[in-house]
């Protein structure tokens, strides 16, 4: 059933199954992202956003912060 419905939306099974994820990640009230990652996150969507590595929880929270 889920591959019948993954084909109707034009994507692979793997596709299908990241982008329920990231509805029902969107959807939950306990991991809605802050205020600063929103703004990380929107830079991303705009393609404006700069790349780093974080080799660490706290070297991207780091990251964040930064963010005007």
């Amino acid at each position: 059933m889920v591959e019948k419905r993954a084909k109707r939306f034009g994507s692979t099974l793997a596709g299908y199954a990241k982008y329920l994820m990231m509805k029902d990640i969107e959807e939950s009230e306990d991991l809605k992202p802050s205020i600063k990652m929103e703004k990380v996150l929107k830079s991303i969507r705009d393609n404006k956003a700069k790349f780093y590595t974080a080799n660490s929880i706290e070297e991207l929270d780091r990251l964040v912060d930064s963010v005007k």
